[in-house]
């Protein structure tokens, strides 16, 4: 319409804090949290998932394969911050913490690839877990959650509008 991007809405740091304190209440012990960060939002990220509650646990860098937008400095990563309520039902084991996955193109697309969700999935999810996913209007994780028939029989999905 007028060149905005409508698919995608932006959280202000309030709204950022808030998910991240109601989705600590909502979760059991070893719940897993993965946020998306840009650079400029590390240390407010950081914060706003510490002061919530969440244990931080690593720093995933989502290498996009290609150069974004920047003015000194080209951006081509994107940091998730994986983070537990107490200590995790499981340890990611034999996985580093570079996911290098090209960002996805085009209409009907996520900005975000499902292979990252899988890649999570595959390191952490435990039987009889919950998945919620709050952003569900473009639905990579249940992309990633459909790509394989044992995760859907050890997980469930649950989609968190009400946040």
């Amino acid at each position: 319409e007028n060149g905005e991007d409508s698919m995608y809405s932006r959280m202000d740091w309030g709204d950022i804090e808030s998910f991240c304190s109601k989705a600590y209440n909502k979760s059991s012990d070893g719940a897993r949290l993965y946020m998306f960060s840009n650079r400029d939002g590390l240390r407010q990220m950081w914060n706003s998932i510490e002061s919530a509650g969440w244990n931080f646990r690593n720093i995933i860098v989502w290498d996009k394969k290609n150069m974004g937008m920047g003015y000194h400095w080209r951006n081509q990563a994107e940091y998730i911050f994986y983070a537990s309520k107490g200590k995790p039902k499981t340890y990611i084991k034999s996985s580093g913490n570079i996911f290098s996955h090209k960002k996805p193109r085009g209409l009907g697309h996520s900005a975000k690839p499902f292979e990252i969700w899988l890649r999570a999935l595959d390191g952490s999810l435990c039987e009889g877990d919950v998945c919620a996913d709050p952003f569900s209007g473009s639905n990579p994780f249940l992309k990633a959650l459909e790509s394989n028939p044992d995760y859907l029989d050890k997980a469930s999905l649950v989609y968190l509008n009400t946040f």
